[in-house]
């Protein structure tokens, strides 16, 4: 699957998140890229990037609200970041 260069940025800066299960190291499968929204989701951009990744099923939001809501990578976006 392609993605634009933002949406690669936004899938490394999930995965490589410091607090992930492997605290920033590469992660070796989807479970371990969970982090805090709060983290990823910055800025009004970060903000469309990452509902762009979401409507391709790239990313996961665990719907609440505030910068403590769950987010990681999808099987199908582990595959994706692995080829960037």
């Amino acid at each position: 699957m392609q993605v634009t260069i933002l949406q690669a940025a936004m899938i490394k800066k999930i995965a490589y998140d410091e607090c992930t299960p492997c605290n920033g190291a590469r992660p070796e499968d989807h479970y371990e890229t969970l982090t805090w929204s709060g983290n990823i989701i910055e800025t009004a951009q970060d903000k469309g990037v990452f509902t762009s990744l979401m409507n391709a099923d790239l990313v996961y939001h665990d719907g609440a609200d505030g910068p403590d809501a769950a987010v990681r990578l999808t099987a199908k976006g582990f595959e994706v970041f692995e080829t960037l």
